[in-house]
């Protein structure tokens, strides 16, 4: 009984720690930083959902990529059609219009 007991517990920590080492890979983590201008402060996304769209601000000017995830840009403001990939620790222009977005992969 006591070894039964053993082996349960055992497999119930080893699924509890696999389980918590896959939530945590799936979690973007990070920010996603954009500059507008220098008149203007840091726009930062904080911990972006992964498979979120967020639209840039109208002033865009630098997406920089801080999160362990691709991001992508792209040039409509609900992220259809295919982005420009931002890797991690990276960065890219985003043109200044007010209609283009980022998505979390």
């Amino acid at each position: 009984m006591d070894l039964f007991s053993a082996v349960v517990g055992v497999a119930a920590l080893s699924g509890t720690i696999f389980f918590a080492g896959v939530g945590q890979a799936d979690a973007p983590g990070g920010e996603v930083v954009v500059f507008t201008t220098e008149l203007e402060g840091l726009v930062k996304y904080p911990d972006p959902p992964a498979g979120s769209c967020l639209r840039l601000p109208p002033a865009a000017h630098v997406l920089i990529n801080l999160t362990r995830s691709r991001v992508s840009i792209h040039a409509t403001p609900s992220c259809l059609g295919p982005g420009i990939p931002v890797e991690p620790d990276h960065g890219r222009h985003a043109p200044p219009s007010g209609q283009f977005s980022f998505s979390v992969a």
